[in-house]
């Protein structure tokens, strides 16, 4: 009979944690461009073609013009599950200038992951991230976009320069409306030559908090003797 109560216990904490979490939208996509003329986006996941699932795609985009040449490279591995998030975001800008044409590159890739809780949660966000270069950024935040909840905040803001950190957050977030948003972006301006780069690989988790864990169990048990 204990073992009984373990189980079923377990299992209606374990379907409970995805109960008070609803994803209502995601928006996934990788994005380059080189010059005035020369760009790369998509395929673009917004609003599906499933809220849940796995996201993969490389945009690349190289261009030369006599002594001048660029790159552009933005990739995203990305997977959206019932209270579990995590992206691998990576992009790279070269440039060789010497001032012939106007040259400015541009890699981007972006996850954003819209979810409404109806109970309080507590979250964890765990992975890495890394800049290199100038015009290079990788940010991640949880956005407060509804009425109440928790206020917005910064989990990564990292921009120019060489820039290695892990992520290690975690925290609650009351019932209300949020986005997960994260952006890699590396690319320079019109010059100067060199090579910049930004990435981040992380996973965001939501469970319940431990009060609620407490009165799941003690519902279990509740069940269990009205069963017996």
């Amino acid at each position: 009979m204990r073992s009984l109560l373990l189980s079923l216990t377990a299992l209606m904490i374990s379907s409970t944690a995805m109960a008070g979490v609803t994803e209502t939208n995601t928006d996934r996509f990788t994005y380059t461009l080189i010059g005035l003329d020369n760009t790369s986006s998509g395929p673009t996941q917004n609003f599906g073609p499933s809220i849940f699932g796995n996201f993969n795609d490389s945009q690349i985009v190289h261009k030369d013009d006599g002594p001048d040449s660029a790159d552009a490279n933005a990739t995203q591995d990305s997977n959206v599950a019932p209270a579990s998030y995590d992206a691998d975001l990576d992009t790279f800008a070269f440039l060789d200038y010497s001032g012939f044409f106007g040259a400015s590159t541009d890699a981007t890739t972006e996850f954003n992951v819209a979810f409404t809780l109806d109970s309080a949660m507590d979250f964890s966000i765990d992975g890495v991230a890394a800049t290199t270069g100038s015009n290079s950024g990788v940010f991640i935040s949880i956005a407060n976009v509804g009425v109440g909840g928790t206020p917005s905040q910064s989990i990564v803001n990292i921009s120019l320069g060489a820039n290695n950190i892990v992520i290690d957050a975690d925290g609650s977030l009351l019932p209300g409306d949020y986005e997960l948003r994260a952006q890699a972006t590396a690319g320079f301006a019109f010059g100067p030559t060199g090579t910049t780069t930004a990435t981040t690989n992380f996973a965001m988790n939501l469970t319940p908090e431990p009060a609620s864990l407490a009165l799941l169990a003690m519902g279990g048990l509740t069940i269990l003797r009205r069963r017996r």
